[in-house]
């Protein structure tokens, strides 16, 4: 011991920086190889199964740089039917920007591969406020839809999803909430339709678009317009966001169908309860549902 003392009292001030620099890369670089990410991996896991009535698959979780994990082959699936697949993800990547935490905040950026297509955003955490920014490239709806067509009917949907999404959120301050949602869909298809035993003509649609705007605890439907060979549609109204209880938001929407002639005439008897079509012959429906009460009208599913 008093060997040691006396080496450390020999070295200079640059020798105790480096010798206590190296000390900690070894520290890190020791934790960052032993870190049980089996462990949380069966954490995460049980997290989301207490969720709901969900089986929860997780293929690995590994670390990825430095300051970082990946997680590959997310599947959750309903608990007793694991063909029923909610959410099939090829790979996620997180990362902590270590020098925010300097500044007092917590900033991710993170990468979601899945459905041919994938996103990327970050989130950052300042004191109470929280700001999310996404992008969303090439999701593919025919994979990412696949449980939701069931569950609804006999179809085939294809296509690909773009977009963005920008938010910024202020806890106990619903006032400074504000952001903006837009996507865009191109190569819309739907084929096989059958309704209620009625085969309906394929579907072929230009390219659409979604934007949605966040104020406070609503996000308001400003544009939602599909343009299709044998039917057109259009949409409007809000989504209340209930923050104490999520499953408990509210959707407030109007939609605007116009189906064309051959559309309608292989509706047969469903076309008898449709309301009189406005002047542009479009037919006019509203839904005033609580996420909660749809989920029971689809027979369960996600929380």
């Amino acid at each position: 011991m008093r060997k040691f003392l006396v080496w450390l009292k020999g070295l200079n001030r640059t020798q105790v920086a480096l010798h206590g620099g190296l000390f900690i890369a070894l520290f890190l670089i020791f934790l960052y190889l032993t870190f049980p990410y089996d462990i949380i991996r069966d954490v995460i896991a049980q997290k989301l199964e207490a969720q709901g009535k969900v089986q929860v698959a997780i293929g690995s979780i590994k670390p990825f740089r430095l300051f970082g994990v990946r997680i590959k082959d997310l599947r959750i699936a309903d608990i007793d039917d694991a063909t029923k697949v909610f959410l099939n993800v090829d790979e996620t990547r997180v990362r902590v920007r270590p020098t925010q935490l300097f500044l007092g905040r917590v900033w991710l950026d993170f990468d979601v591969y899945a459905y041919g297509g994938g996103l990327a955003g970050s989130y950052c955490r300042h004191g109470s406020a929280n700001d999310v920014a996404i992008n969303f490239v090439d999701f593919g709806l025919r994979n990412a839809l696949r449980e939701f067509t069931r569950q609804v009917g006999q179809l085939d949907v294809d296509g690909t999803l773009g977009g963005d999404f920008n938010a910024h959120f202020s806890a106990g301050a619903k006032k400074g909430n504000s952001g903006a949602l837009h996507l865009s869909l191109d190569k819309l298809r739907v084929a096989n339709i059958n309704l209620a035993g009625q085969q309906l003509p394929n579907l072929k649609f230009e390219p659409g678009k979604l934007a949605m705007e966040l104020q406070q605890n609503i996000f308001k439907l400003s544009d939602f317009t599909l343009k299709g060979d044998n039917l057109s549609l259009k949409a409007s109204g809000q989504v209340y966001i209930n923050e104490t209880s999520p499953s408990k938001s509210r959707l407030t929407l109007t939609f605007k169908f116009k189906p064309s002639e051959e559309f309608e005439s292989g509706l047969g008897l469903l076309a008898m309860g449709l309301p009189a079509a406005d002047a542009d012959g479009y037919y006019e429906t509203h839904v005033s549902e609580t996420f909660d009460s749809l989920g029971a009208k689809r027979g369960g599913g996600l929380p």
